[in-house]
């Protein structure tokens, strides 16, 4: 739902279709951000969580730095507009791509939670 918030954004025409469009962005964001921490800590180890936690935010920070790079030249020789739109489809035709791959049961091991020892069942 956060790439349809950047749809909007991308094909607004007015502040408020603007507004609508980061307050979808926003609000989905945060579940994105749970869901995904939710996921990393329950797959990776604590025992390497600090390196693995440093390693992603360098990748993250590299590809960062280089997507702003490659908008900034698209935005000088095609118009913003069109770059917004343009990568604004692309998003979401990953994420579309990304959630059926995800979403195949073959990869339902990666979603199974596990009970520990000395949790609390509650019923």
């Amino acid at each position: 739902m956060m790439t349809i918030g950047y749809v909007i954004y991308a094909f607004s025409s007015s502040f408020s279709s603007i507004v609508a469009g980061f307050v979808i962005l926003g609000f989905f964001n945060v579940f994105i951000n749970a869901g995904m921490m939710t996921f990393y800590q329950n797959n990776v180890p604590v025992e390497v969580m600090g390196r693995v936690t440093s390693i992603f935010q360098l990748i993250q920070s590299v590809i960062q730095v280089v997507f702003i790079l490659a908008v900034g030249f698209a935005g000088d020789h095609v118009s913003l507009r069109v770059t917004i739109v343009s990568l604004s489809l692309v998003m979401l035709l990953s994420s579309l791509v990304f959630s059926y791959v995800v979403l195949k049961p073959a990869k339902m091991t990666f979603y199974l939670e596990v009970e520990e020892e000395g949790a609390i069942k509650i019923k």
